[in-house]
């Protein structure tokens, strides 16, 4: 009975321990990292590259509520970020106006104005030049993030695709506080779950690639493909790596073999089929896309640029007829509505051509 007694005495003191101890840690690490790291960051946004989460002032949300594939992402070695959240989440308030396509950003005496489609940014008065224009990305606006950060009087902190927005200057230090930044970074991780070999060969080569350290994701995926001969993924990692290198005839290649191994294999498709139009092999871009929708004939990517192919070979009313037929699948995309009325118009249909721009302009979200 004593024993049992010590026994009980002993688990006792340890789950009062144990509470002890998360008690005093939950409000100094609200994530899991340091409490001097938390302190820091109390006032920050903190975003990944490829993460739909994010933490603004430690607390854990969602980059967008009702979409999961809105995330920072790189493009032509720019990083790109939707502006309502990164606007919304240091306090500043974005309005849209659909006339003229135009966002207005203001964060105390800040005021940015942006248009669509423009390489163009007024801030107080001043027009600067973004590194690429404003964009509609998964129905969202997207700027490039130092400017947008910048913009607003705030300061970045970029490393290894962490994403820090504060009112610090050189919130960290890449160099000598690399294990903290681990640590966060850890945060957007879900890699910690033991994998195969092959597998974590897999994600390092797509972590090194997504932050633009291609020679060493070759190198990953190359393994990769050794241990997975037959698996598509590999040959289309690789592809990817050399389309953003600009080596074109090997992402080709790439692309082919590992549609050679699955003839299903969406991604390789859509890659493909861009990859050709932007080298302006406009047939052979239609041809692709034309049987990746008999493949899967919900895929609204594959509709849009199937019809921007058949635009550029001024087969105007078969692209019509591909914005009509992705209508019918999904009334809710904006991009369907402008490619049938910038197709329209280039057909003499004007009146058609604005009932189609205007329903374009009402679906902009920002």
């Amino acid at each position: 009975m004593n024993k049992h007694k010590k026994q009980l005495c002993n688990i006792l003191s340890i789950l009062i321990l144990i509470s002890f101890v998360l008690f005093n840690t939950v409000e100094a690490s609200a994530y899991m990292i340091p409490n001097h790291v938390h302190q820091r960051l109390r006032n920050a946004v903190v975003l990944y590259v490829g993460s739909s989460s994010a933490f603004v002032g430690n607390i854990e949300t969602n980059v967008d509520a009702t979409n999961q594939q809105v995330f920072p992402i790189i493009k032509k070695g720019r990083t790109l970020v939707p502006i309502r959240f990164i606007s919304e989440s240091l306090g500043a308030d974005v309005n849209w106006n659909s006339n003229t396509s135009t966002a207005v950003i203001t964060l105390g005496k800040n005021v940015v104005k942006l248009k669509l489609g423009s390489i163009k940014m007024n801030v107080n008065g001043k027009e600067s030049t973004l590194d690429v224009p404003a964009e509609t990305i998964q129905g969202r606006i997207f700027i490039p993030l130092r400017a947008m950060v910048e913009a607003l009087g705030k300061e970045v902190f970029y490393d290894r695709g962490l994403i820090v927005i504060s009112n610090i200057k050189n919130i960290f230090s890449a160099s000598k506080e690399k294990e903290d930044i681990d640590q966060i970074i850890r945060q957007f991780n879900d890699s910690v779950v033991p994998k195969g070999v092959a597998e974590e060969y897999r994600e390092k080569g797509k972590f090194l690639s997504m932050i633009g350290s291609y020679d060493n994701a070759l190198y990953y995926f190359k393994e990769y493909i050794k241990l997975r001969p037959n698996s598509p993924h590999g040959y289309n990692d690789i592809a990817d790596v050399y389309y953003s290198l600009e080596k074109y005839d090997e992402a080709i290649s790439y692309y082919t073999k590992a549609l050679e191994i699955d003839t299903g294999y969406i991604p390789a498709y859509y890659s493909l089929g861009l990859l050709l139009y932007e080298l302006e092999y406009y047939e052979y871009s239609v041809a692709i896309y034309e049987e990746l929708i008999t493949v899967d004939p919900n895929y609204i990517s594959a509709y849009l640029m199937n019809a921007e192919g058949l635009i550029a070979l001024s087969r105007y009313e078969d692209a019509l007829n591909v914005y009509y037929k992705l209508i019918e699948i999904d009334s809710y995309i904006e991009d369907a509505y402008e490619g049938a009325g910038f197709v329209l118009e280039k057909l003499g249909r004007v009146k058609e051509a604005k009932e189609m721009y205007d329903k374009a302009n009402s679906m902009i979200y920002y």
